[in-house]
């Protein structure tokens, strides 16, 4: 944390981000969201910026969420043109880090174009495949799955 706090430039906590369909950004909110995000801790400091997520649980490297980090921030900052993102895992006190520049920009939206088109098709259809995944035994509010942990099968 200290690191982080001696850091130059511009400190942000739970920034909330949100782009519409266009990949601009509009409020967390807006009926033209489209996609949304909260990085726990950001840094800005000219055309470069620093973005990190605390992690508690079991170390995992989900490259997904540090490409959509990185994403956010370069359509939320025009003069940005390199982003390093980190999963900082305060169990192990180790950190994973990915860094990405503007030229990749498209193949980091290209890179999510079949989840959405998946999730569109399903809202289409109004068909939800059950999905497991870490979250359902404790989290997943549908009693009705058959990986949900907590429903009543009596």
């Amino acid at each position: 944390a200290k690191k982080v706090l001696d850091s130059p430039g511009e400190l942000h906590a739970e920034r909330k981000l949100c782009l519409n369909p266009n990949l601009e950004p509009t409020k967390f909110f807006a009926k033209d969201a489209w996609v949304r995000g909260i990085i726990d801790v950001s840094v800005i400091n000219g055309t470069k910026a620093w973005a990190g997520d605390w992690k508690t649980g079991k170390r995992k490297l989900d490259s997904d969420q540090l490409k959509l980090f990185a994403g956010m921030m370069f359509a939320t900052h025009s003069s940005l043109e390199v982003v390093k993102t980190t999963f900082i895992w305060l169990k192990e006190g180790k950190a994973d880090s990915d860094t990405f520049t503007r030229d990749q920009v498209p193949e980091i939206w290209q890179h999510f174009q079949p989840k959405v088109r998946k999730l569109e098709l399903a809202h289409e259809r109004g068909h939800w495949p059950p999905n497991p995944s870490g979250l359902c035994r404790k989290h997943c509010p549908v009693l009705s799955c058959e990986f949900n942990g907590r429903r009543d099968d009596s």
